[in-house]
């Protein structure tokens, strides 16, 4: 990408020099131009049927000979030559991103506006070419005016290159170059303004030409002023962007340890620049560029009714515009990159993309408002007011400088133009166009044929040239043709072998990687690292070591190797190591034990060396001594000899194994000793089968033991079952049977134990004899005790004892016995009265018993007797006597007790007198006389009240008389007094008794009658 950029300032460069040399030296190509011109032109003559005429050039601006200017050196083009390389790269750009196959929307967006730019361009610089002639100081004010029009063609191609690099290529060196890659179009920006306000000079310059000393004096400081405003922003710029270019672009690729070298420091050229360069360089540079469009914004607003000729608003706009739209585009995309969360890549390319989509909108502002070559309003002048009138300028000030200063020339005699006369401002601005101002004339279809062949052969140079200079396929990145390394201590190898002691190796790749072209050996730059390995019998024990260099030019290290170490050395059968290789005590690599064989027995060279994987390697050996043929007496066996080794002897340390006969089992061995005779192991048994079942017990043996069978004299060890005891053992008998010794019996716990407040059950003792998992019930003592108990004799031969016996109680006694309150008394709790317990209670004043509440069997109170109110003595009763028992009733008479009476004697009946809730007796039944008795004094009764009766009837009837006649009454209130009178003294007397009053007719006799009549 740093090429691509440098070659597009070198051919930006190029133009420059075509702009701006000197021309003498190239006379001789100005005549075999001119004459080659000249040819042309009587070519297109005689085809156009005209007459030949070398000393006459083709009429207008535009024709064959204006490439010849009067003084006879060639007008070289350096605008299409600029045009041109704009095309190559815009091609070379086409072919990037064809091979890439990235012709993602963003990329096609950029590179059709940089086209479409180009073409606008291109019609722009056609037209305004047509002007380009006459004096050198008409042609480098045309080419100020061609700056302008060329600032979109070239910032397009910064920005189609930037959005190819941040769509297809993120991951490559050339993003880091975008960031400066996207300011290098400030330098063609601050051109643009310089020829903005060398516009506004010139004309400002010819219209005060005439004005007094002091508005000159005053006009020329302001110029001064601002043109090295501008010229300081144009020069501040142009390093700054050249110096960052160089430095991330040049420096950074093909020498990136020089900033190593310069800081004494591994930090980059990108971060040196951030840290010590980019805030202080931007700071200038944004007051330069403020204060030079403010320069140019003031000599604007200043001088405006001097500039109002050429419309200078819309060129100030024309590059102050895009200054202020790209920043401000940039500061509200980097305020929206936070929220949004956009990278450094999206932020880039959104600015890059919107970037290269104002320079078409730029070229159409050109091309209507700032810079317009032709006019529409009025067919007499077809060039624009703006133009004219700046041309006119522009003769006003060749004038000035011809006469100098005395006066302005006639606006008559103004220098031609390709042969035609301009004249002044004033001559633009009244009366009719003058006839030295280019009109549109109609190209013949031979000069367009040339035009487009010579247009296209440019073209396609160009492409060519920059496809040489710049190949397609030229787009990795690019190796450092020159690096600082650490040469102090040597190259890589030399530092290694002069530290042996950090015993580092160079890998394999180390040579070629960091070889330098033209010297010999491994060369580290500065700040760079790589890994090395560890020497032959050496490793590292965490991260891989690693050899850097540092800024200063010094070699460090990371990481260490140490010796590989293979430990004791092993212990080899029948050899034992040697004394004095054992001192040293230090066996890493190459270390070599020696051993003697152990003798008697063996015999040979042993020797054990630590190899590079930490490990004995053992050499040589001991030679056994060898026995003779294996032994034939093993009972019941035969040995297990191939039939080509039989009767061979055995090396020693062999073994030689057996086959037991049918029936019988075993792996019995002979071994040749280091003695040269056999030692035998095992026999042959013959098998018991599976151990036998013993009671309460289960056998315990290793099954790896017993894998191939029970033989004779194995023993089978047995382990009681939980609640047994004991030890039992089979052992594998001759005959092929177990014999049984030993036997479990069942734990005993001995008695149940006594528990509290209860009782074993009968049942569950009667067996005397209490083993492991039997259970003895319990019956808790009735009727206090209540609940379900067991006792179980456990594994260990003790009582486990289930449950408890808890007592019965009746809660708080009951507080609702009548007409009495409870008696607490000493050690009695109110809440848990246990069964059986009595609780008593006093009757209240006037009430008599002894009422109590006993807790019952069930913990429910049982009340027994209550408070009765006292009725006192039995009361008496006619005839009778109460008849009782003392002892009864010794506590008084109660509510509910009675009395029975006894009747007199010449009495019969029965009568009960019964003591009542309200302390009154109730008496029922009586004595009456006896029968016998009653009779007698029956007819006494009767002769003595007929006596009495008759005479007291007498004494009525005369006292009732002696009324009656007194007071001569009537009968009728007699009546009722004599009848009152009569039940006052006879009421329930022996009349009533005898059925006297009910008597029909007795209400109407008085006493005297019923007396009678009784």
């Amino acid at each position: 990408m740093a090429t691509v950029i440098f070659a597009h300032f070198g051919a930006s460069a190029a133009a420059n020099i075509l702009r701006y040399q000197s021309r003498p030296f190239l006379q001789c190509v100005s005549r075999c131009y001119g004459c080659i011109s000249r040819c042309c032109s009587c070519i297109t003559r005689c085809c156009c049927r005209r007459r030949c005429c070398s000393q006459r050039a083709l009429p207008g601006p535009a024709g064959i000979s204006s490439l010849m200017p009067p003084d006879g050196v060639p007008m070289l083009k350096w605008y299409w030559f600029h045009l041109a390389v704009q095309v190559g790269f815009a091609a070379r750009e086409f072919l990037v991103i064809s091979s890439l196959r990235g012709w993602r929307y963003e990329v096609t967006l950029a590179h059709v506006a940089s086209w479409i730019t180009i073409l606008l361009a291109s019609r722009e610089v056609w037209e305004f070419s047509k002007v380009r002639c006459g004096s050198v100081k008409q042609k480098v004010a045309v080419d100020g005016l061609l700056d302008m029009l060329l600032l979109p063609v070239n910032i397009s191609f910064f920005c189609g290159v930037c959005v190819r690099v941040l769509k297809l290529q993120p991951a490559s060196h050339m993003r880091t170059m975008v960031a400066v890659v996207i300011e290098s179009p400030d330098i063609y920006e601050a051109f643009a303004l310089w020829s903005v306000l060398e516009l506004f000079v010139k004309v400002v310059d010819a219209e005060t030409a005439n004005r007094d000393e002091d508005t000159m004096s005053s006009f020329t400081s302001f110029k001064s002023i601002s043109l090295q405003g501008v010229k300081a922003w144009v020069i501040i710029t142009f390093a700054a962007v050249a110096f960052k270019l160089v430095l991330q672009g040049v420096i950074a690729v093909y020498v990136p340890t020089l900033c190593f070298s310069a800081a004494k420091s591994c930090i980059s050229c990108s971060e040196w620049y951030d840290e010590k360069v980019a805030t202080a360089l931007s700071a200038v540079t944004f007051i330069l560029c403020s204060f030079a469009i403010m320069f140019v914004f003031y000599f604007e607003a200043g001088y405006r009714h001097l500039l109002r000729k050429i419309e200078p608003m819309w060129k100030f706009l024309g590059v102050k515009g895009i200054v202020s739209v790209t920043y401000f585009q940039w500061v509200v995309i980097s305020v929206l990159a936070g929220p949004l969360g956009w990278d450094d890549t999206q932020v880039y390319l959104l600015h890059c993309l919107l970037y290269a989509f104002w320079m078409p909108l730029l070229t159409l502002l050109h091309m209507f408002l700032a810079y317009p070559f032709w006019t529409r309003r009025n067919p007499d002048e077809p060039l624009a007011p703006w133009l004219v009138a700046w041309l006119g300028t522009l003769h006003t000030n060749e004038q000035a400088d011809a006469v100098g200063h005395s006066g302005i020339a006639d606006a008559s005699t103004g220098i031609g133009i390709e042969g035609y006369g301009l004249g002044s401002s004033a001559d633009t601005q009244a009366g009719p166009a003058p006839a030295w101002l280019p009109k549109p004339q109609p190209l013949s279809r031979w000069r367009v044929f040339f035009y487009l062949s010579f247009c296209t052969l440019c073209c396609f140079a160009s492409v060519e040239a920059i496809l040489r200079v710049i190949p397609v396929d030229d787009r990795t990145s690019e190796e450092p043709l020159r690096n600082i390394t650490c040469t102090d201590q040597g190259d890589l190898a030399h530092f290694l072998q002069t530290r042996n002691d950090l015993h580092f190796a160079l890998l394999n790749d180390t040579v070629e990687k960091w070889t330098m072209p033209g010297v010999a050996g491994s060369w580290l730059p500065l700040c760079a690292s790589t890994p090395v390995a560890c020497q032959m019998g050496h490793y590292f024990q965490q991260a891989a070591p690693s050899v850097s260099c540092t800024a200063l030019g010094q070699y460090t290290w990371v990481g260490t190797c140490d010796a590989i170490s293979c430990g004791m050395p092993p212990r080899l059968p029948h050899a034992s190591p040697r004394m004095h290789d054992m001192e040293q005590q230090n066996w890493t690599y190459g270390v070599t034990i020696h051993y003697d064989c152990a003798k008697p027995g063996f015999r040979g060279d042993l020797k054990a060396i630590c190899n590079i994987t930490g490990v004995w390697t053992v050499h040589g050996g001991c030679v056994e001594v060898t026995c003779g043929p294996p032994p034939q007496d093993i009972p019941n066996a035969k040995p297990l000899v191939s039939p080509g080794r039989e009767g061979q002897n055995v090396s020693t340390g062999m073994v030689v194994r057996y086959q037991c006969d049918q029936m019988y089992n075993g792996t019995p061995t002979a071994t040749c000793g280091d003695d040269g005779m056999y030692i035998t192991a095992g026999r042959c048994r013959r098998e018991c089968g599976p151990p036998p079942t013993v009671p309460h017990a289960s056998p315990s043996f290793d099954n790896v033991l017993v894998a191939n069978g029970w033989f004779e004299g194995m023993r089978c060890p047995y382990v009681c079952d939980p609640g047994f005891k004991g030890f039992a053992t089979a052992l594998c008998g001759d005959g092929g049977n177990y014999s049984v010794t030993g036997l479990c019996n069942p734990v005993s716990c001995g008695a149940p134990p006594q528990l509290p407040h209860a009782t074993p059950r009968m049942d569950d003792v009667a067996p005397q004899h209490f083993t492991y998992g039997e259970t003895v019930r319990y019956d808790c003592d009735r009727p206090r005790f209540a609940g379900s108990l067991a006792a179980t004799c456990n594994i260990s031969g003790h009582w486990i004892v289930h449950g408890r016996c808890v007592e019965i109680t009746c809660g708080p006694p009951p507080q609702d016995v009548p007409h009495a309150k409870l008696v607490i008394e000493p050690g009695h709790q109110g809440n848990n009265v246990s069964i059986g317990t009595v609780v008593r209670y006093q009757c209240d004043q006037t009430y008599n018993g002894t009422p109590t509440a006993t807790c019952g069997v069930d913990a429910m109170y049982v009340e027994e007797g209550r408070c009765r109110k006292e009725c006192g003595p039995p009361p008496r009763v006619p005839h009778a006597s109460p008849s009782f028992d003392n002892e009864m009733v010794a506590a008084g008479w109660i509510e509910g007790m009675g009395a029975k009476y006894a009747c007199d004697p010449g009495f019969e009946g029965s009568a009960t007198a019964l003591c009542g809730t309200d302390g009154n007796y109730t008496v029922d039944g009586q004595c009456s006389v006896a029968s016998s008795v009653k009779t007698d004094r029956l007819y006494k009764s009767i002769h003595g009240l007929t006596a009495a009766i008759a005479t007291e009837n007498s004494l009525l009837l005369a006292a009732v008389g002696f009324l009656c006649w007194r007071f001569r009454c009537a009968t009728a209130r007699l009546r009722p007094l004599l009848a009152r009178v009569a039940n006052q003294e006879l009421g329930g007397g022996p009349a009533s008794q005898y059925g006297l009053r009910d008597s029909p007719g007795a209400e109407q006799l008085n006493p005297s009658q019923q007396v009678q009549s009784s």
